[in-house]
């Protein structure tokens, strides 16, 4: 015994003292552990329900849901963002808002709530403020398609079109599918009148999505105005296979057919405009008339442009094609009267001298027929018929000279009784 090695009570006490301390310490770890796991556990079983209940759009349950996670978590920012979606889809847009803010302000970098807050604003037609909120967006993720899209939309309806050109364009860079940067663009190339522009844009948007009709007639309304009317009927047939049937619409498939001589489709289609669509303007009657008047209903068209000229007594074109009707129906009176009335409201409707001048060299008045000519050559000088007609006129009150030298201005544009008739009269040529 005497070799045994003694230990001191004091230090055998500290020993068993240190080893109950770290039993103690370990206990209260494995409990804290035990408590912040099941802690975590219940908040994520709320926020998942509030989640289903958000999807399942029963929003008031949601609410309650994410009310637990945020009072028992505050740092919990995905909460505050869906409880501001379910706030939003009661339209309680304030409270929303406030979601919105408390979730960025938890977590800044938070993208879903920037884009939800952006959303809102805009909504609220806060534009600026939205802007500000894509924005930030692109400076935290540059490659966000729906970033640019959504700002390049706000500055296209703010009309800021170079800002919005630009965020369009680098949507599409991005490689976008959405047809809507296409045919956005498209409308600003419309609206500067660029219409060769906007047909290639368009024509991406329709390959995007073949069913969207306002892209089929916008694009139709661009081919008008290139004179390109085949395309433009087509498209415009095809606007109104897809559902559209505005005024706007019928009224330039109408001028398309006007333009390609299509009478009896053109008639069809402004008698739509004006018998269903109620459209009472002066322009439907006037080009309804011109339409009626092709297809030889002369007393139909002579009412149309009565109903004009009713609608609008400076309306020129109607008095003139009125004139033209009664010319047809030897009613010369009323022709002649309409055709002064043309020329009253606008001076240089060069068809009415024409047609004056016409009227007056078939009854032989030539000194009168010289001077409607001449007043027709003045606003029309590349008109040959009218030349040829003044040089017929000249040759009768035998001015010589002044028949041969419209005779020769009329066979260098090539008409050929005129050219006959120069060298039969002004070279003794048979």
């Amino acid at each position: 015994m005497g070799n045994m090695k003694q230990h001191s009570p004091i230090s055998f006490n500290r020993k068993n003292k240190n080893k109950a301390m770290l039993r103690i310490y370990f206990s209260f770890l494995t409990g804290f552990l035990l408590y912040s796991t099941s802690f975590s556990q219940t908040v994520n079983f709320y926020y998942d329900r509030g989640m289903e209940s958000l999807k399942s759009e029963k929003y008031l349950e949601a609410i309650k849901d994410f009310d637990y996670v945020v009072t028992n978590y505050p740092d919990y920012f995905e909460a505050y963002n869906d409880r501001g979606l379910a706030k939003l889809a009661m339209k309680e847009t304030e409270a929303a808002l406030a979601d919105f803010s408390k979730s960025i302000e938890v977590n800044p970098k938070y993208t879903k709530a920037y884009l939800n807050r952006a959303d809102l604003y805009n909504i609220l037609e806060k534009p600026a403020k939205a802007i500000e909120d894509y924005t930030t967006i692109i400076s935290h993720q540059p490659k966000m398609i729906v970033a640019y899209e959504k700002r390049g939309k706000i500055y296209f309806e703010t009309k800021k079109y170079v800002e919005a050109d630009a965020d369009l364009r680098q949507a599409i860079v991005l490689k976008s599918s959405n047809p809507e940067n296409y045919y956005l663009l498209a409308l600003m190339a419309i609206e500067a009148k660029n219409f060769q522009k906007a047909l290639p844009l368009l024509g991406n948007c329709i390959i995007l999505s073949p069913q969207n009709a306002d892209a089929y007639y916008q694009r139709g309304v661009s081919s008008f105005y290139l004179k390109q009317y085949a395309k433009s009927k087509k498209d415009l047939d095809k606007a109104v296979e897809l559902g559209i049937s505005s005024v706007e619409l019928y009224t330039f498939r109408a001028k398309v057919n006007l333009e390609t001589k299509q009478w009896i489709l053109a008639e069809r289609d402004y008698s739509l405009l004006i018998d269903s669509l109620k459209q009472k303007e002066a322009e439907y009657y006037v080009n309804r008339g011109i339409a009626l008047k092709e297809l030889g209903r002369i007393e139909d068209a002579i009412k149309d442009f009565a109903k004009a000229i009713v609608r609008d007594r400076g309306n020129f074109t109607a008095y003139y094609e009125r004139g033209e009707c009664y010319s047809i129906l030897k009613k010369d009176v009323q022709a002649m009267r309409d055709f002064d009335d043309a020329i009253e409201i606008k001076p240089d409707c060069y068809q009415a001298y024409f047609k004056k001048g016409a009227y007056e060299y078939d009854r032989r008045k030539f000194e009168l027929a010289i001077n409607d000519f001449t007043k027709s050559l003045k606003y029309n000088p590349n008109d040959s018929e009218c030349l040829y007609l003044r040089g017929a006129s000249y040759y009768e009150i035998e001015d010589k000279k002044s028949a041969c030298r419209d005779l020769k201005k009329a066979t260098d544009m090539g008409h050929k009784e005129a050219q006959k008739d120069h060298y039969r009269l002004c070279y003794g040529m048979n």
